[in-house]
This record gives C-alpha cells, structure tokens and sequence, in this order.
C-alpha cells in the first residue's frame, strides 16, 4: 500500500503536470489536489500512476458543458470511475426508491467496475420489460428532476441496468445522449495491486 501525506500529493501533483506538459501553477496543483482527494476518499481509482490520476482529474475539471436536446449538463458532479462491486451496488440503491440487496448486486458484477461515459440514448435496449414497468409516482418524480441534479445511468453492454424511468425523462425533453456509467470488468493487473491510498491530514 503506498501513502502520501498531503504536502507529497502536493509534489506529486506538480510533477505530474509538468510530465504532461502543462505548467503547475500553485493555483493549478491546489485545485487538483482537492479534486483527487475526493476521490481518493470516494473509492473510485485504481490505478497506481499518478500521472494516469492527475490527467483524470484535469480533464474532469476541464471537461467543457454540453448540449443534450434542450439543456446544458455537466458530468462533474459525479465521480468518473465507481471502482469496485460495492461502489456499483452503492449507486444503485442509493437511488432505488425500492429495496434492493446490495449483497446480491455486489455478486452479479463481481471484480467489476463501471466508467462514466457520454453515450448514445439510442444505442440501449432495455431489456425485459415486465421487470422495469414504469411506476406513475416515480416517474413523476424523476419529470420533476433539472437536467443539472439527473443522476447517471448505469449499463452493462448495451443492457440499460438502472435509470430506466430516468431514460424515460431523458427521452421526453429530447435528450439524444446521456452520462452513463458503463460496467467493465476489472483487469486482472489491477486486481492484483494494492490501490494506492494517500494519508490526507484534515487541518
């Protein structure tokens, strides 16, 4: 397991950029280090290159405001990567208004994680209807929802897994394309290492 206190992160931060090529102002290297302590603290990276982190991190701050049928949407209230079984089944009932066995969710897509993408509402199915039949009250819930607050989708291939009164929505204010969260299996090279976790001192 590799640590890094705050004033490390720092200096791994900076000496990111200017790997990638970008100067690192102290304004600059300060903003990236808080995105990447939350996060860091949220679970969702893996990897152990802090260049791979850092460069995730400034293309998600970067990231311009796009056009979805009728509004503007931003991916940067949501995490880019739910790393891991638990943070997938996390998602999912954190948004359910019914119960669900987080247990039973963490099984179905074990060693597996799920990437926020801009995708095509187009390119789903929805797989058998009988098990995601439209509720009226939550879907009047989720009309009432700004484009700004409408949480991602979650799919598996092409298989929409949640979202379905969400895509409904979408669809409704001519949304072409959505942020959806995108499950992948973990490569084994990164199940195999230790993910990299730094010391954040709260002062």
């Amino acid at each position: 397991m590799i640590r890094r206190a705050a004033p490390a992160l720092r200096d791994d931060v900076a000496a990111a950029l200017a790997e990638l090529g970008e100067d690192p102002t102290a304004d600059r290297v300060s903003t990236l280090v808080s995105a990447l302590r939350e996060d860091l603290l949220l679970g969702g990276l893996v990897q152990t290159d802090i260049r791979v982190l850092v460069d995730q991190a400034r293309r998600k701050l970067d990231q311009p405001r796009v056009h979805s049928g009728t509004f503007d949407v931003s991916s940067t209230a949501w995490p880019q990567v739910l790393g891991s079984e638990r943070d997938i089944a996390r998602h999912i009932s954190g948004l359910s208004p019914y119960d669900v066995s987080e247990e039973q969710i963490e099984e179905q897509y074990r060693d597996c994680r799920a990437r926020l993408q801009w995708v095509a509402l187009d390119s789903f199915v929805t797989g058998d209807e009988n098990y995601h039949l439209s509720d009226e009250e939550r879907q009047a819930e989720c009309d009432r929802l700004p484009a700004e607050t409408m949480p991602p989708l979650l799919a598996d291939g092409n298989e929409l897994v949640d979202g379905h009164h969400r895509m409904r929505t979408l669809l409704q204010r001519d949304a072409t394309h959505w942020w959806v969260y995108v499950i992948e299996d973990i490569p084994e090279s990164a199940l195999e290492l230790s993910v990299m976790e730094y010391s954040i001192d709260p002062t």
